[in-house]
């Protein structure tokens, strides 16, 4: 398998894949193809940065814990406001009149008890969820509608890929890096230009690299076929400013394809540029909402 970075939108297998006329074999001069591919999963991976930056936050999925005082609406619920958007779950949360005297709920957190939109989460003390009604009670008396949090969530597109080729057939799969995994998860697994839509089954166990499916594979996939939720115009973003970043290191804009005389065309830094920008309006679609 080519090398994939954390966080990276597309494999090298998908860049190769795309119509970009560009030859990534000779990214390394003299290198071997080891280091070819080093190189362009690297260059992937800061193309993938850069779309991030432009979003202002980071659109793969990523564990975070947050400390801070928080309110309480009237119906008794703690409004959280995560740095990211598209929380998926929490992952930990304590509570009290300040940090030296929080009261910890024992993970797993259960789904009920908290309700996500898309820029704030709402979480409910009671044992019923976000329908619960009453009043806060620490030590005393509620603090005027505030309260002290430490909580932690997990937030953003799961993207990783096939650790262990799958047949037709196969009811699971194993995968790189399960963070975002969650039961019920709409997927899609991409090999090149190839790609099929699969679900998550309600048995996976959040964490676990084997990934149970609602229904067996149509077809059979190779290890290192690319496997999230990630869409499809911020994949043409990394594609795009992938293909930025290449022209950029060979300076000039001159790019190396199989065409014409001497196997060489010419595109220009005009075009390079162009591509940088066409990345940052696809990116500017998941700009971070403040809550």
């Amino acid at each position: 398998m080519t090398p994939f970075l954390l966080g990276s939108y597309i494999t090298c297998e998908e860049y190769r894949a795309f119509p970009t006329a560009l030859n990534t074999n000779n990214l390394v001069p003299g290198g071997t193809q080891v280091d070819q591919d080093g190189e362009l999963a690297g260059i992937i991976a800061r193309a993938c940065r850069y779309l991030d930056v432009v979003a202002k936050q980071p659109l793969y999925a990523t564990s975070m814990i947050q400390r801070e005082t928080a309110r309480t609406d009237r119906d008794g619920n703690v409004v959280l406001k995560p740095r990211m958007d598209r929380v998926k779950s929490i992952d930990s949360f304590a509570y009290g009149p300040s940090f030296s005297q929080l009261t910890t709920y024992t993970p797993p957190i259960n789904p009920a008890q908290y309700f996500v939109e898309e820029n704030r989460v709402l979480f409910a003390l009671g044992a019923t969820g976000v329908v619960w009604r009453g009043s806060l009670a620490f030590l005393t008396q509620p603090r005027g509608g505030q309260v002290t949090v430490a909580w932690g969530f997990t937030a953003g597109w799961t993207t990783t890929r096939l650790t262990v080729a799958a047949v037709a057939g196969a009811s699971s799969v194993t995968v790189e890096n399960p963070a975002g995994l969650q039961p019920g998860l709409l997927v899609r697994i991409v090999d090149g230009v190839a790609q099929v839509n699969t679900q998550v089954a309600a048995s996976y166990v959040a964490g676990s690299a084997v990934v149970p499916l609602v229904a067996p594979l149509v077809a059979d996939q190779p290890a290192g076929a690319w496997f999230g939720e990630v869409p499809d115009d911020l994949k043409e973003g990394a594609t795009l400013a992938t293909s930025h970043y290449i022209k950029e290191r060979k300076g000039s804009g001159f790019t190396i394809a199989s065409s014409g005389q001497g196997g060489k065309s010419q595109a220009s830094t005009k075009d390079s540029g162009i591509e940088l920008e066409q990345a940052e309006v696809m990116a500017l679609r998941y700009e971070r909402r403040a809550p």
